[in-house]
């Protein structure tokens, strides 16, 4: 089976724009919009409409700033040094999901001081961030980005840039697992258990996101190895003890979550 995408969903005369760009419009509107229902509903009563409005813009900023840096500082430190200036051309590929993930941490921090709490914050972005996540592996797989390993599987694909055999389709395994599935159980806890202390929900998404990325990439062409282990299940074993701390921090004063 061949996959032959077109990077370019349509063109304004000479603009082209591209699945990769609409997925992150997309991806950050479809998060604020479920956030905000989320929010309407009681979910998070720390946190109001209208913070959770504000917060976007600086959440947007903080996700491409971080996601950029990250790429070059994590995966690719020979660029960051010889060619700087490619850093800001960030219509070329290099986004890298741990950068922005810290890029948005950070923004919520600056955002939620003295407004709101940040572990509060950092909840609501958790439970809302799969929908962005899913679009964006999507992306990937558009644009043939993150290929998976050669397999004989009947459901491998020929990717054009790697004609030489049938590959996992590792995107979209990305997609299912830290999109729909992730998102699936983040939405039936934050159902299920209202006496959530904040944090908790924000814990789970690090710690099952790290557990999925250590699962998915073993179909993936590692960007980066060392010992037999990719650099993105190095940076992915961080989250996951952070994540399991943020969820068992409030355990005391929260006997309902298991």
């Amino acid at each position: 089976m061949s996959w032959f995408p077109d990077p370019v969903a349509f063109s304004i005369g000479s603009l082209a724009i591209r699945w990769y760009g609409l997925a992150y419009v997309f991806g950050m509107l479809f998060s604020w919009f479920y956030g905000r229902r989320c929010i309407q509903k009681g979910y998070f009563p720390g946190v109001s409409v209208d913070c959770w409005d504000g917060l976007m813009n600086c959440l947007m900023l903080g996700i491409v700033i971080g996601g950029r840096l990250g790429y070059f500082i994590l995966y690719s430190p020979e660029t960051f040094w010889t060619d700087p200036l490619e850093i800001l051309k960030i219509w070329h590929p290099g986004m890298a999901f741990h950068g922005g993930l810290l890029g948005a941490v950070l923004a919520i921090m600056m955002y939620a001081r003295g407004k709101v709490s940040t572990l509060s914050l950092f909840d609501v972005v958790a439970v809302s961030a799969p929908i962005g996540l899913f679009l964006g592996r999507i992306a990937n797989f558009i644009n043939q980005e993150h290929c998976g390993k050669p397999t004989d599987v009947s459901w491998g694909l020929i990717f054009p840039t790697m004609p030489d055999s049938p590959r996992h389709p590792s995107q979209l395994y990305e997609a299912g697992l830290e999109g729909v599935v992730l998102l699936l159980i983040l939405m039936g806890v934050m159902r299920s258990f209202r006496s959530l202390q904040p944090g908790q929900l924000g814990g789970l998404f690090l710690f099952l996101y790290g557990m999925m990325r250590l699962f998915t990439e073993s179909f993936r062409i590692p960007e980066g190895q060392w010992c037999g282990i990719t650099l993105a299940q190095y940076y992915s074993i961080p989250m996951i003890g952070i994540g399991v701390g943020l969820v068992f921090w409030h355990r005391k004063r929260n006997r309902h979550f298991v």
